[in-house]
Parts: C-alpha cells; sequence; structure tokens
C-alpha cells in the first residue's frame, strides 16, 4: 500500500509541477505578431470613401506577407492603396491602407484577412486572421413622408414675435463683427514680431525621400509592389506640397482629373504624370512585374518631374 501511494505522489508532482518543454515558444509565439485593424467611419452613404487601416507590430527578424487583392475586398472596391514600413529599437511596424467604397446600400462586412509570418529561420508559415469589420451603407434617396404625419398650419407671426427675432439678428452680427475686428488687431499686433525663416522647398524633401527609397533593399528582396507604392506616395505627397493639391487624399482618377485643369502645369508634364502614376498603378493594382529598365524608367520620370516643376522658395513671413 505504501509503495503505491508514493507511486502516485511521484506522478502527481511532474503533472503539476513539470512544465511542457515547448510551453517557452508557445508563449514566444503567441507575443511574435500583433494585428490591429481600423476604419475611419462605420457608417456611410452609397459612394463615400472608408479608409480601412491593417496594422502589424512584430519584431526584426520576422518576416510577414499580406494577402493580395485585385479590385475588390469583400463586397468593397478599392479606390486606392498605401503600403509603408518602418523599423525602430528591433521592432517592426508595417501597414496597409485601403481606400473603399460601394455604391449599393445595405449592411456589409469587410471579411477577415489571412496575414502569414515566420521567423527567417523557420520554414513555415502561420497564418493570423484580422478582425471582421461591419460598415452600414446608407441609401442618399430620401424616404417617402408619412401621408399621416400632417400639422395644421402655423398661424402668422405677430409685431413682437418679429421683433425678438430681428433683435436676435443684430446680436449675432455684432458678435460676429467684434469677432473680425479682434482677429484683425491680433493679425496687425503680431506683424511687428514678424521673423524670417527659410522654408523647407518641396523639391529638397521628394530628392531626400528619392535618396532614401534607392538605399532601400526593395529591388533586390523582390518587394516591387512596395517599391512603387512609396515611390508613388514620394511624387503625390511633392504635389501636396509643391501645389497645395491633396493628392495623396485622392484616386489616380480624380488627381489626373484635377491636373488637366490647373494651369500649373505644362501640357508636356501632365502626360509625364499621367504616365508615370498609371505605370504604378499596374505594378500595385494590376499584380504587373516590370523588368529593371521599367523600374528605372519609373524613378526617372519622377525625378524628371520634380526637375521640371520645382522652384526654390524664398524667406517668408510667419
Amino acid at each position: 500500500m505504501k509503495k503505491y501511494l508514493n507511486l502516485g505522489i511521484v506522478i502527481l508532482f511532474f503533472t503539476v509541477f513539470i512544465k511542457p518543454v515547448n510551453s517557452e515558444e508557445v508563449k514566444v509565439d503567441k507575443n511574435l505578431i500583433k494585428v490591429i485593424t481600423s476604419t475611419d467611419k462605420s457608417s456611410v452613404d452609397v459612394g463615400d470613401k472608408i479608409k480601412y487601416e491593417i496594422i502589424v507590430k512584430t519584431k526584426k527578424g520576422v518576416d510577414v506577407e499580406f494577402t493580395s487583392f485585385d479590385y475588390k475586398l469583400g463586397s468593397f472596391s478599392i479606390k486606392d492603396f498605401i503600403s509603408l514600413e518602418s523599423e525602430f529599437l528591433g521592432n517592426k511596424t508595417l501597414i496597409q491602407r485601403y481606400i473603399l467604397s460601394n455604391f449599393v446600400s445595405g449592411e456589409y462586412v469587410i471579411p477577415k484577412i489571412e496575414i502569414k509570418y515566420k521567423k527567417i529561420d523557420e520554414k513555415e508559415w502561420k497564418i493570423k486572421e484580422t478582425e471582421e469589420i461591419k460598415i452600414l451603407v446608407r441609401s442618399v434617396l430620401i424616404e417617402e413622408e408619412n401621408p399621416q404625419d400632417i400639422r395644421d398650419v402655423k398661424g402668422p407671426l405677430n409685431f413682437s414675435d418679429k421683433l425678438k427675432f430681428w433683435i436676435f439678428v443684430i446680436i449675432i452680427l455684432i458678435l460676429i463683427g467684434l469677432i473680425i475686428m479682434k482677429i484683425i488687431f491680433v493679425k496687425n499686433k503680431n506683424k511687428f514680431a514678424e521673423k524670417k525663416i527659410y522654408q523647407r522647398p518641396a523639391y529638397e524633401i521628394a530628392y531626400e525621400a528619392l535618396d532614401n527609397l534607392q538605399r532601400k533593399n526593395y529591388i533586390m528582396e523582390g518587394k516591387i509592389k512596395e517599391y512603387y507604392a512609396e515611390l508613388s506616395l514620394i511624387v503625390r505627397c511633392y504635389l501636396e506640397n509643391r501645389f497645395d493639391i491633396k493628392a495623396p487624399e485622392m484616386t489616380t482618377e480624380e488627381f489626373l482629373f484635377k491636373a488637366k485643369i490647373t494651369e500649373e502645369l505644362s501640357k508636356g508634364q501632365k502626360i509625364l504624370l499621367e504616365e508615370f502614376l498609371s505605370c504604378c498603378d499596374l505594378v500595385k493594382f494590376a499584380k504587373y512585374g516590370p523588368v529593371e529598365s521599367e523600374i528605372n524608367g519609373s524613378f526617372n520620370s519622377a525625378k524628371k518631374f520634380i526637375d521640371e516643376t520645382k522652384e526654390i522658395l524664398q524667406l517668408k513671413n510667419v
């Protein structure tokens, strides 16, 4: 009896106090990757744009692959796409940003997306899924009024009601006038403390971004889509800084339409810009694989466009 009791104590000890050999690996793997998904709106009108963002936070030395899409993400059309990546103190952040829209009213779901990841020294990919996000697409049609909701006609306003209304209007106008006078006074007062500063030109920022892009190993690593996404973003940001055109927030079609009617670009510059952005979209959305000469040509087109449209900024008042 004593022999069996001792055997039971030994079994209980190994069951409770001895951990599995791979328990540390499971814990590490569980915290290896963090995925955050978000949208800027939970409900929109038909045709409105939704910004959908996937943020992956992981460690340096971990490979991550996103699912690729052509023109559709679930029931939503992809109007634009940007891919970003950054590293800091051994941590790595990857961002996939989509601009979506839907032209049919109803309740929809942005589906789960598979994200594959693994350590560099591992062969097997692991998969993590994003969460579904519900989006309500509202119709812009005016709902039919309830025929039973009929109200009696209001009676005419008497003189005292009119007087109260005009007194209210006059008070509002006086307040607006005082606010305008205060703004003018503060603006004129600040002129005595003005200083001359040098604002960095848009072309300098763009050239620096192009140099940084060349130093990255996107081409050697076969990350052609990421290369073109960043090259397109550099040109779009340059256009916003140089001509005050909100290029990063527009789709390619919207921006090219605005570029065609502007008088700040010549006909040749408009053609150059259209060919450059169309080439970038082919790689980003149509999965076109350009050869090395085409990649160099796209880079040279971006630099040529900046060369032809740059303007040296003079000293300005602040």
